[in-house]
């Protein structure tokens, strides 16, 4: 550029990248679905053209069940955007090492974990995030409840939606359904 002064703009690199050399630029994925993990190493290693098959059926089919998941989250987002329900999902975020050094002997040293619990009201795109260290308490079923029902007993609408992952030792388990009983049934937050 310096040498030509030729300014090239960006859709040229684009059409040169992913056309021609077929390259596409993005973020890695860090906390990537498992099953679609495995299932792509499953049809990348598979010789068999009818394992191929099985397995990009198998793949097609938990894809669509995703898509069926997003959906229905976009239907309960328009219910709490129109202030018909109250529409939350949660979770733990990646534990933070304190302090956070990459020196020798700090790295190696047991540090003090951070852990930080998001809340994220879909009716708004509020977010509001709740950390404590390790000394305090763990991440246990107890804690997710905990926080909830301090994040929920402001909160007061008709409905309730809950949105989380799959983690059975925080998000279901028998704790989670005595909580929900108990904003419903005990403290009548929702119906």
């Amino acid at each position: 550029l310096d040498q030509y002064h030729i300014n090239v703009p960006y859709h040229v690199y684009w059409r040169t990248f992913n056309d021609k050399f077929n390259i596409a630029f993005g973020w890695p994925r860090s906390d990537t679905c498992t099953q679609c993990d495995t299932l792509n190493q499953q049809i990348d290693a598979s010789t068999n053209n009818d394992d191929k098959v099985k397995f990009n059926n198998e793949k097609q089919f938990h894809l669509s069940k995703a898509e069926a998941f997003y959906k229905l989250k976009r239907v309960y987002k328009q219910r709490a955007r129109m202030n018909l329900a109250t529409v939350i999902s949660f979770d733990f975020m990646q534990n933070l090492p304190t302090p956070h050094l990459q020196s020798n002997i700090i790295y190696y040293s047991r540090q003090l974990w951070l852990y930080i619990f998001g809340v994220h009201n879909l009716s708004d795109d509020r977010v509001t995030m709740f950390t404590y260290h390790e000394v305090v308490a763990k991440k246990g079923q107890c804690e997710v409840t905990s926080i909830l029902f301090r994040y929920l007993k402001e909160e007061n609408n008709q409905e309730l939606i809950l949105i989380s992952d799959g983690c059975p030792g925080q998000n279901i388990n028998f704790v989670m359904v005595y909580f929900c009983y108990m904003l419903l049934q005990c403290f009548a937050l929702f119906k």
